[in-house]
């Protein structure tokens, strides 16, 4: 009761509380999270390469290992986990980042034209459809004072408001980011323990609930957790190779039909598809108003 009564009245103070443990423990979450999404790539290279590599080594088909030849060849797949990750994130990145660069480069020189071009269109889409530009006259004309008024009273103050956050903030960002990449530091040193002695850390797991929960308690609750590691390990790992794909389809798809910024495009549309449902409209939308400023109808063959 007396609980209830404190999370109902004083709620602001449990979550500022509960806010401050999350920032303190937030290099230990980082290293948890990295440990988690290396884990299948280690087991992948210590069971798949390394242990065959060794048996054929040493003459022997004997499937257990001894427990020295296990932990170094754990520190080799690690090694080569980190090796193989750091080999493909750079190639990645050296090549998509001169690409954006030159995009958004492009985009801020050539905003002007952009906009021209855009008014362009729509004065020769009025040109060809009276009947529409005089649909939108009248709209003009009776929503003009409206909207001037809005302008004026509402959204130049906002507008100003908004830079004087933005200007203030930045320091702050600054330091947000800088803390960030410190937190994330610490964090990947967490992961490599945390991968070394993987088995250990979910044997003791396991003392901790058989010590807590009867024994079929403690049964039902370790095969819930072993059904959640397999599902959400497999939907994580699907969706990635899913969005590498729909961007890899999406980059093909662009260059054949044209569209401006194919690989900024791409990349918006990859990468927002790892969020579930909503993720494709939310790469859709900007992409399409970034297309819709270049080149109008190229915006619709997009869509």
């Amino acid at each position: 009761l007396f609980f209830f009564y404190y999370l109902l009245f004083h709620s602001n103070n449990l979550w500022k509380g509960i806010s401050t443990v999350i920032n303190i423990a937030m290099p230990i979450i980082d290293g948890f999270v990295l440990a988690y999404i290396l884990s299948p790539v280690v087991n992948h290279i210590e069971r798949k390469l390394l242990y065959p590599a060794y048996r054929h080594s040493v003459s022997t088909d004997k499937q257990e290992i001894d427990l020295k030849a296990r932990k170094r060849l754990r520190k080799l797949s690690i090694l080569a986990t980190l090796l193989i990750v750091g080999i493909v994130l750079y190639c990645f990145f050296s090549i998509l980042i001169p690409q954006l660069v030159n995009s958004i480069q492009s985009i801020i020189l050539q905003f002007p034209y952009y906009i021209k071009n855009l008014n362009g269109w729509i004065l020769r889409v009025f040109d060809n459809n009276p009947d529409l530009e005089e649909t939108a006259n009248i709209v003009l004309t009776r929503y003009s004072s409206k909207l001037e008024a809005w302008v004026t009273s509402d959204l130049i103050p906002q507008v100003n408001a908004l830079l004087r956050v933005i200007s203030t903030g930045l320091i702050g960002s600054v330091i947000g980011v800088a803390r960030a990449l410190w937190n994330f530091l610490i964090g990947f040193i967490i992961s490599i323990y945390l991968l070394d002695g993987k088995e250990n850390f979910a044997g003791q797991g396991k003392k901790i609930v058989y010590s807590l929960f009867s024994r079929e308690t403690a049964n039902v609750f370790i095969s819930n957790i072993r059904f959640i590691h397999r599902t959400f390990i497999g939907f994580i790992s699907g969706k990635i190779v899913d969005s590498i794909i729909i961007g890899i389809i999406c980059y093909v798809g662009t260059n054949l039909m044209g569209t401006p910024y194919a690989m900024l495009v791409s990349v918006i549309i990859g990468v927002t598809n790892v969020i579930p449902f909503f993720g494709p409209y939310m790469g859709a939308i900007p992409s399409a108003i970034l297309i819709l400023m270049v080149n109008p109808p190229q915006c619709l063959y997009f869509i």
